[in-house]
């Protein structure tokens, strides 16, 4: 199982600080002006005829005498997206938020887009969490502003970013957070256990490490079910890194004469078990070095260093499931962290790109492990 938590939502940044891929005339407008010139229907028809000609087959044999038309026809609905504005779906809202200092959650957006790259379907599902100031969306029109986006060709990365450059332009919240959960990294894995990939609310005060805290919820349902988990990774806080000498701290209830096992740069990333977490630890591990070259320290203890249960992994343990933190340990190195300038500049997307591929290594790894299938996670 992988967690992906929406975390505190962090502060707007200044305009001027929003990246130049992200600019807002860049996206939010229909993509196609009515005055661009375009080429005509039959033209793209004939491009059609030309590629099938060049795959080798015959265009005009009475099967393929309608396929270019049918083809476009296919193009003008998978790829709407070029003619509809982003900015008209999000313009009517509602003011009604006096009193509400909540998130906003929209979870399980099924979405389908093609890739950028090869023009290839890749599928998945949308999680969209804002935290309105003064205006709040109608639910159904985040569903419609992904499907927007996805009719365009994507990447996974870039479908992310503008949903949430979109929302937090037009909506202005506090802050926002998306997560997409796509099936594409994995889809040829045939992995021999299911994987489920599980957003959780509620992880912030008051809720925290009470009994209404949603991962204690799911992990209590879980084991009342009698679900066999083998493994449970929760992503925490993975995007901030800092290469200068003793630029990370170690937790106050670790004694001094271990001190020397610990990094002291804070350049990595921790995969953080208890002690019935050992096995999963190491073979999470196997699978992450094997995927990529970035520095991953693994370690699994008690309990009582009370900084590894600040997360929902702790959830899964409470019902004696192994799990595991991964994190960039967070106020342990972060002097950003619940800060307000805890921003987006103030992470590195180079590395976490870097540890989304040793997490799907470790994801593989585990899930073809050769253990018992049976009602298996």
């Amino acid at each position: 199982m992988v967690d992906a938590l929406i975390k505190s939502l962090t502060p707007r940044k200044a305009p001027d600080a929003r990246p130049a891929e992200l600019d807002p005339s860049e996206f939010l407008a229909a993509a196609v002006r009515a005055d661009q010139p375009r080429p005509s229907r039959a033209e793209a028809e004939h491009a059609v005829h030309t590629l099938l000609s060049y795959i080798g087959e015959n265009p005009h044999r009475e099967g393929l005498l309608d396929t270019p038309r049918r083809v476009v026809e296919a193009f003008d609905e998978l790829y709407q997206g070029y003619h509809q504005c982003p900015a008209e779906v999000l313009d009517r809202t509602f003011g009604e938020t006096a009193g509400y200092d909540d998130f906003v959650l929209v979870r399980d957006i099924e979405f389908t887009s093609q890739c950028e790259h090869h023009m290839m379907p890749f599928y998945g599902k949308a999680h969209i969490a804002y935290t309105p100031v003064e205006r709040v969306v109608g639910l159904s029109k985040l569903a419609r502003l992904t499907d927007i986006f996805a009719r365009r060709l994507q990447t996974q990365e870039h479908l992310t970013a503008q949903i949430a450059a979109a929302i937090d332009e037009i909506l202005k919240p506090r802050g926002v957070a998306v997560l997409i959960e796509a099936a594409r990294l994995l889809f040829n894995s045939q992995p021999r256990r299911t994987i489920r990939f599980v957003a959780f609310s509620c992880e912030e005060p008051p809720y925290f490490h009470c009994d209404e805290m949603g991962s204690q919820v799911y992990a209590r349902l879980c084991r009342e079910r009698g679900d066999h988990i083998v493994g449970m990774l929760c992503l925490e806080m993975v995007g901030y890194y800092n290469d200068a000498p003793n630029s990370q701290q170690i937790p106050p209830a670790i004694p001094k004469f271990l001190h020397w096992a610990f990094p002291k740069r804070g350049n990595f990333l921790a995969a953080v078990g208890n002690l019935r977490s050992v096995k999963l630890n190491w073979r999470f591990r196997r699978g992450f070095k094997r995927a990529v070259r970035f520095p991953l320290f693994s370690i699994c203890l008690p309990e009582a260093v009370n900084e590894i249960r600040f997360s929902d992994n702790s959830s899964f343990w409470d019902q004696g499931y192994p799990a595991l933190m991964l994190t960039d340990t967070s106020f342990l190195r972060n002097p950003h962290y619940h800060e307000a300038t805890d921003t987006p500049d103030t992470l590195d997307y180079e590395r976490m790109a870097a540890v989304t591929l040793g997490v799907i290594g470790g994801v593989t790894k585990l899930a073809r492990a050769n253990l018992p299938r049976s009602r298996s996670s």
